[in-house]
C-alpha cells in the first residue's frame, strides 16, 4: 500500500495504489516444491541422467513433472503480478500490471458512476477476508477478469454480498487492504457515501454510515396531533402478527424436476487423471524388476524412480475418493413441488445415504429466478438460480451439491439457493422448475 504522492508535472496527487493480496505465495511454493523434488531425485541415483536415451521409463519420470513446472510458469505472471485498486480524482481503477508476457488488464470506474461503497465485514476465521461493494448507477460496459472481482447486474446473488439491487462490483480483499480503499476514497471524495455491516454472529454490526456524505439534510415533518385518547372501557387494539399471512390458495401440482450434478463430470474427468497417474506409478515396481533381473543396483533405481511411485499413490487416493462420492453425484436427485410445499430429493444409492429435505409452504416466504452475471475471460457467462426465502431453516442440515444456504450474509432471513448445473444446458432445469413454481404458487414467485 501507498500514499498519494504529487506530480511534479501536474502538481496533481498522483493515484493512492492499494495492493491486493490476491493468492498466497505459500500456495506457489507449495504447488512448485513437489514437482522440483520429483525432478531431482533421479539425481540421487547415481548416473541415471545419463541413461534416458537408453532407459524410456525412467525419461517418462521426469516429463508429468516437468509438464507441471512449465505450467507454472506459463501462468506465473497472470497470478502473481502486481494488482490492487487505484483511487484518484478521476474515479477508482482497478488493475493488474503487467509483468514479463502478461499484458495487464485494468477496469475504471468514474466517480460519476459510483453511487457510494458498503463494506461487509465477515466474522474473524481461518481467511482474513472482507468485501467490498462498489454501487454504480449504470453498467459500466467493461468486462475483465480478476480472481477477486466480480461484476453484477441487478438481480444478482453473492453468497458473500447477497442480493444485489442494482449494478455494482464485488471485491475481495484482507481487512488491511478494505480499509486502505476506504480512506483513499474519502479523501478523493469526502461526499461519497460509505456504509459498513458485519455477519459475525458473536459480534453483530448494524448497517451504519460511516460518512454520510454533504448533502442537504432532510426536511423535518410537520408535527403531527396526537391521537385522541381511547376508552379505557374498551380493550387495547391487538397487535398484529408480523407473521401471519392470507390462507395460501390450493396447489394442483405434484411434480419431479430432475436436476444434474456437475460434480459428476469433474469426477469422471477426476478418476481419468488419477488412472493415468496409477498406470504411471505401476511403471516403479516394473522398473525395479528389470533391474533386478539385468543385474543393476536396485537402490540407485529404486531412488531415481521413486517419482513414479509417488505419482502413483496420488492417482489411487484420487480414484479412490471420486468413487467414494460418485453414488452420491450419481443417484437420482431433484425438486419435487407437491401440495404440501417444495421437497429437496436425493434418492440412495450404494454406500451413499439419500436427502429428502422438506420445505413447507407455511415456512416459505418468497420465491424468485436470478441471473447472476459471470465474467471469465473478457466474456460474459449467465447462471440462473431459483431465490426461495424462508421464515426459518436449519443450516446443519446436509443439502445436495446444487443447492447452498446463504447463512452468514447480509440477507435479512433464510434463503436456499437452488442452482442446477446440467452438462448440456446449465439453465434447463432451472426453466422447467420456474413455471411449476408460478402454477403451484403464484402468490410467492
Amino acid at each position: 500500500m501507498s500514499s498519494p504522492r504529487t506530480d511534479p508535472s501536474s502538481g496533481r496527487a498522483s493515484p493512492t495504489w492499494v495492493r491486493h493480496s490476491a493468492i498466497d505465495r505459500r500456495l506457489w511454493l507449495v504447488g512448485t516444491a513437489v514437482p522440483m523434488v520429483l525432478l531431482g531425485l533421479p539425481t540421487l541415483g547415481g548416473g541415471i541422467y545419463a541413461g534416458l536415451v537408453q532407459d524410456p521409463a525412467m525419461f517418462g519420470a521426469l516429463v508429468l513433472p516437468g509438464l507441471i513446472m512449465g505450467t507454472a510458469m506459463v501462468f506465473h505472471p497472470y497470478l502473481f503480478c502486481e494488482q490492487g485498486i487505484e483511487v484518484g480524482e478521476q474515479g477508482l481503477r482497478l488493475r493488474k500490471k503487467p509483468k514479463w508476457w502478461y499484458r495487464g488488464v485494468a477496469l475504471d470506474v468514474p466517480w460519476s458512476v459510483v453511487r457510494g461503497l458498503t463494506v461487509i465485514r465477515h466474522h474473524p476465521g481461518r481467511l482474513d477476508r472482507q468485501v467490498l461493494v462498489i454501487h454504480l448507477e449504470r453498467d459500466t460496459g467493461e468486462r475483465v477478469s480478476f480472481t477477486w472481482v466480480d461484476i453484477e447486474v441487478p438481480g444478482s446473488v453473492n453468497g458473500l454480498a447477497g442480493y444485489s439491487p442494482g449494478f455494482r462490483i464485488v471485491t475481495i480483499g484482507r481487512e488491511a487492504e478494505v480499509d486502505a480503499v476506504i480512506a483513499a476514497a474519502l479523501a478523493e471524495r469526502p461526499d461519497l457515501r460509505v456504509e459498513e455491516t458485519s455477519t459475525n454472529p458473536h459480534k453483530p454490526l448494524p448497517a451504519r454510515a460511516l460518512n454520510a456524505g454533504e448533502g442537504p439534510e432532510p426536511e423535518a415533518s410537520p408535527p403531527q396531533e396526537a391521537p385522541p385518547p381511547q376508552d379505557a372501557d374498551l380493550p387495547p387494539p391487538p397487535e398484529p402478527d408480523v407473521r401471519e399471512r392470507p390462507e395460501p390458495p390450493p396447489v394442483g401440482v405434484d411434480e419431479f424436476v430432475g436436476h444434474g450434478d456437475v460434480a459428476l463430470l469433474s469426477s469422471y474427468a477426476l478418476m481419468t487423471g488419477g488412472a493415468v497417474a496409477f498406470l504411471l506409478g505401476l511403471l516403479y515396481p516394473f522398473a525395479l524388476v528389470n533391474a533386478w533381473r539385468a543385474g543393476n543396483p536396485v537402490g540407485d533405481i529404486a531412488v531415481g524412480m521413486s517419482g513414479f511411485l509417488f505419482i502413483g499413490l496420488i492417482g489411487l487416493a484420487l480414484i479412490g475418493w471420486r468413487l467414494y462420492l460418485l453414488p452420491r453425484q450419481s443417484a437420482r436427485q431433484g425438486v419435487r413441488v407437491h401440495p404440501g410445499g417444495i421437497t429437496l430429493v436425493r434418492d440412495p444409492m450404494w454406500w451413499s445415504q439419500g436427502l429428502d429435505i422438506e420445505l413447507p409452504w407455511a415456512d416459505v416466504t418468497g420465491i424468485r429466478f436470478e441471473v447472476r452475471t459471470l465474467t471469465r475471460k473478457q466474456r460474459r457467462m449467465q447462471r440462473s438460480r431459483v431465490i426461495v426465502t424462508l421464515t426459518d431453516f436449519d443450516d446443519t442440515v446436509p443439502l445436495p451439491a446444487w443447492a447452498s444456504t446463504f447463512w452468514d450474509t447480509v440477507l435479512d432471513e433464510p434463503t436456499i439457493v437452488l442452482d442446477p448445473m446440467v452438462v448440456a444446458d446449465p439453465a434447463f432445469d432451472t426453466y422447467r422448475l420456474i413455471p411449476l413454481l408460478h402454477r403451484a404458487r403464484p402468490d410467492l414467485c
